[in-house]
């Protein structure tokens, strides 16, 4: 209940502020991804995204994401494109907390060290469930300071990988700068 009386409470002072039509994101992205018993971490990943809302709180963004990592001794790089709503439970000067869900695609490429990309690649469905806090800052600019998603993905990885063929559980961990564009 008193999570609740938090989160309704500064709605009607959040309603008052100007909200932009439109953000653009850039940061950094970690992806942890599970591939059942072939655990590995792609890391070293960045984000971009783009949302626009029509109405002040519901928005729809569409968000890349690239990583790189290394399993089993394959180098493997994986994008994610995914697109969905957007929504903000909260917009005051001192926070804002949205949740979203997104779904589009992954495309991954295995390469073996020193012999670069080994020709196998992978495209398959993917969803990201999810929510972030932002923290305003001066003018247009405000700081992602936590983006959690639950990400799961088709995967069906080469034989070379040990071969995967299900739906992998990942958590993806991202942060950056937001540019906020365009006022109600």
């Amino acid at each position: 209940m008193l999570l609740t009386s938090l989160t309704l409470l500064p709605l009607p002072a959040g309603a008052q502020e100007d909200s932009p039509r439109a953000e653009f994101c850039v940061g950094y992205a970690y992806l942890r991804s599970d591939f059942g018993d072939r655990h590995g971490s792609l890391v070293g990943g960045g984000a971009f995204s783009a949302a626009y809302f029509p109405l002040q709180r519901l928005g729809m963004v569409l968000e890349a994401s690239t990583h790189h990592g290394t399993i089993r001794g394959a180098n493997i790089d994986t994008t994610l494109v995914l697109f969905g709503p957007r929504m903000y439970f909260l917009r005051s000067r001192v926070l804002e907390v949205f949740g979203h869900l997104l779904s589009g695609f992954h495309y991954a490429q295995v390469g073996l060290p020193g012999l670069g990309v080994a020709g196998d690649d992978d495209t398959g469905f993917a969803l990201a469930a999810g929510f972030g806090l932002n923290v305003p800052l001066r003018g247009r600019f405000t700081l992602r300071v936590l983006q959690v998603d639950y990400v799961t993905q088709d995967v069906d990885l080469p034989a070379r990988v040990g071969k995967i063929d299900q739906l992998a559980d990942n958590f993806r961990l991202s942060a950056g700068l937001v540019l906020n564009w365009g006022a109600r």
